[in-house]
């Protein structure tokens, strides 16, 4: 009996050292403001281990997975929650801030005269999942965000308020340190006037989030004025907002302004548009300060094929490069118009596959195989844009392409582009973790439960987190046991 005892916890020291070779040595860093965190694992709502910080920074091993962090005030009261991904590699570090938000306006109490509504994003436009939490400020909400990642904070009047012409704050900034306050004074509004040539389409919009589509703002109303169209507005003081007017076969004219109370209206004239020519290819590296480069990047993936079924959506995200950025520091950029084309495998045009529409949206409609191309036309952009304010089309040589397959097409295509091929290698390490869950299981249903240690039960617990990070169907487990 002694001997079986000794093989077993043999056995799960053996695991134990398996967990760790596997998994991953995670540092959080909290802040003064939210000085103590939980972690769970997102599906289960098992708890993580983490141990005692080291002032703000715990230390711990973990399973590759989605996790659940909650922040806690000096209070022990949560300062909202984020969720977090761990993956498998040797060290991960997470460094938080949190961030304190709401309404300067005198008197105005939060839920009552206003809300705060929020998100996060990283620098490739990731957004966050993450929730509010309770501020030990008054009138105030709390949320966690990683630093380095930017936020974007609206401060929501209330219908009474607005009814009085106040109108919501749109708060954003990239954050650099632990603790920031993201407050402001919620203005009111003041009627604007943008007048454009009869045929042309006329788009006013707000800057949400990085390699997010501006929010579009609607008017309040329009005339017809000697083949213009004249629209009203009202718009909130001290935000900025962004425009663009386009027409088939015109040049479009785009930029931003600050409103306030004595800006003057906004007319983009017919001249305008008939300035230069849409389709103009500008091949001078040297123009808009040496960043003339007509190329484009796409949001598909490294392979540049990507795979859908019938019914599926796909939205482009597509972009100039160099990018229409007002200066180097503030970062405001502006993209061309974009137009899309559907080809069959025969070069034809043909959309029984897919369609994309004027916004960059795919829509798988048939079975089979597409291309689709990308290109972008000219653009002239208003004085706030120093970095250049006229640029050329995409430079044809750089025109946008990938496939589509939409379901089990066989077009016998096959990407040549290898991108992390050796990161991707994990064939021995998956070998060694599946021999672990079989030892596991079989001292979980064979050891007597007069046996069952403390430690077996830290391991089992550890092994439920890490089962449900894993994505093995069984048929491969089986194929692999099969094998040996």
């Amino acid at each position: 009996m002694r001997t079986m005892k000794t093989s077993y916890l043999s056995l799960l020291f053996l695991c134990l050292f398996a967990w760790n070779a596997f998994s991953t040595n995670v540092t959080i860093t909290m802040n003064s403001i939210s000085r103590t965190m939980t972690l769970a694992e997102k599906t289960s709502g098992l708890s993580v281990d983490t141990g005692e910080p080291a002032g703000y920074v715990y230390n711990f091993n973990v399973a590759p997975g989605t996790y659940v962090l909650t922040g806690f005030n000096t209070n022990n009261v949560s300062n909202g929650t984020i969720e977090i991904e761990i993956v498998d590699a040797d060290e991960q570090t997470f460094a938080f801030t949190t961030i304190t938000a709401g309404a300067t306006n005198s008197g105005w109490v939060l839920g009552t005269d206003y809300t705060v509504n929020h998100i996060s994003s990283s620098r490739e436009g990731v957004v966050r999942v993450n929730t509010q939490g309770t501020s030990v400020t008054a009138n105030r909400v709390t949320f966690l965000m990683l630093i380095g990642d930017s936020y974007y904070v609206d401060l929501i009047p209330s219908e009474a308020r607005q009814a009085e012409g106040f109108l919501a704050n749109h708060l954003m900034a990239t954050v650099t340190s632990a603790a920031v306050n993201a407050t402001g004074f919620i203005p009111v509004g003041y009627d604007y006037e943008i007048t454009v040539p009869e045929e042309a389409t006329l788009f006013v919009g707000r800057k949400f989030a990085h390699f997010v589509q501006f929010k579009e703002i609607e008017p309040k109303s329009f005339t017809y004025n000697a083949g213009k169209k004249v629209y009203q507005y009202f718009l909130a003081n001290g935000q900025i907002y962004n425009y663009r007017v386009s027409q088939p076969g015109k040049l479009t004219n785009a930029g931003y302004f600050s409103m306030s109370q004595s800006l003057a209206p906004l007319e983009i004239t017919e001249a305008m548009l008939n300035s230069g020519d849409p389709k103009r290819i500008d091949y001078d590296v040297k123009s808009n300060q040496g960043l003339n480069v007509g190329d484009i990047l796409l949001n598909v993936n490294e392979k540049g094929h990507l795979k859908m079924n019938v019914n599926d959506k796909h939205r482009m995200l597509s972009m100039r490069s160099w990018q229409l950025t007002d200066n180097s520091v503030n970062n405001y950029f502006i993209e061309p118009d974009f137009h899309y084309t559907v080809i069959n495998e025969s070069g034809s045009p043909d959309n029984s596959v897919v369609t994309v529409d004027e916004k960059g949206v795919i829509t798988a409609v048939g079975n089979g195989t597409a291309i689709v191309l990308v290109t972008y036309d000219a653009i002239s952009l208003n004085a706030s844009y120093t970095m250049g304010r006229e640029w050329g089309a995409i430079w044809p040589e750089n025109t946008g392409a990938f496939v589509v397959t939409v379901g089990d097409a066989t077009s016998g295509i096959v990407s040549n582009i290898k991108i992390n091929e050796n990161l991707n290698a994990t064939t021995k390490k998956w070998r060694v973790m599946l021999w672990m869950l079989n030892m596991m299981s079989f001292i979980i249903y064979q050891v007597p439960k007069d046996m069952i240690i403390p430690l077996l039960q830290q391991v089992w617990s550890r092994l439920q987190l890490l089962i449900l990070s894993l994505e093995f169907k069984q048929q491969r487990i089986m194929d692999f046991l099969l094998k040996e």
